[in-house]
């Protein structure tokens, strides 16, 4: 009999972060999720930290406009067109929303796109 232990990184701590969730960039929730043709991004990202949001397929390519985004600290909301960056509607199917920000690590959101 093999016992397997298997674990998963929960979060990173980065030296000097306040704020937000320990060491992670932290997307609260996405609505309205499914959607059409926009989203909602509800993050706690700390204030005066930059980020970029962008819309990943399920094989992790960047397929939709980057947004750049600056914290608040506390609920801040950014809407991100489920476009790609030339403006055309992504077809229908299973994305993932990403905050990428300073210092931060990086957190995905699955978001479905319906038509």
């Amino acid at each position: 009999v093999k016992i397997w232990i298997i674990q998963q990184v929960v979060s990173v701590e980065h030296p000097g972060h306040t704020g937000g969730s320990p060491g992670a960039a932290t997307i609260l929730r996405l609505a309205p999720n499914p959607a059409r043709r926009s989203v909602t991004v509800h993050s706690d990202l700390p204030a005066g930290t930059s980020g970029r949001l962008g819309i990943y397929d399920i094989a992790g390519h960047l397929v939709g406009r980057t947004i750049v985004v600056r914290g608040t600290g506390r609920d801040a909301t950014f809407t991100v067109p489920l476009v790609y960056a030339t403006g055309r509607v992504l077809p229908a199917g299973t994305y993932f929303v990403r905050l990428e920000a300073q210092g931060l690590a990086p957190k995905e959101k699955k978001v479905v796109l319906l038509k």
